[in-house]
């Protein structure tokens, strides 16, 4: 498969995903906010952004199985750096909050600072590989 269709079906499916998490959050947000509702009901609702977060990682590991081996291993750098960057975040704020009195970080975090972490880090790599996408 070419790395263009590869990345034309990969934003098939993760630009809606996306948008479905990031409306989705807000409007539990919203709702939690300005509405009487039982928790229950609010559990329920976070399957909709979570099936949409699963959407994306499904479309982001199709994508690394249909990429040539140069680009895959941009990817999983990048990747991987995404990671660490979550957990040195959220361990150093973990210790802050037990032993520093740091305000308390929602977990929810997690998910924006991992992907803003892999972006750069894909970005820096590729440049620095010579890769283009």
């Amino acid at each position: 498969m070419t790395v263009k269709r590869a990345t034309r079906r990969y934003y098939l499916v993760f630009a809606p995903a996306m948008a479905i998490f990031l409306a989705a959050s807000f409007s539990i947000d919203w709702i939690d906010d300005n509405l009487i509702i039982q928790p229950a009901a609010l559990y329920g609702l976070t399957i909709v952004p979570i099936m949409a977060l699963i959407s994306t990682f499904w479309a982001h590991w199709r994508f690394l199985t249909e990429v040539d081996e140069f680009l895959r291993e941009i990817q999983l750098k990048a990747l991987l750096i995404g990671l660490v960057c979550v957990m040195v975040i959220a361990t150093t704020w973990g210790y802050l909050e037990a032993y520093a009195n740091a305000p308390d970080l929602k977990l929810f975090w997690i998910n924006p600072i991992f992907w803003v972490s892999y972006a750069i880090a894909g970005g820096i790599i590729s440049l620095r590989e010579g890769a283009v996408l």
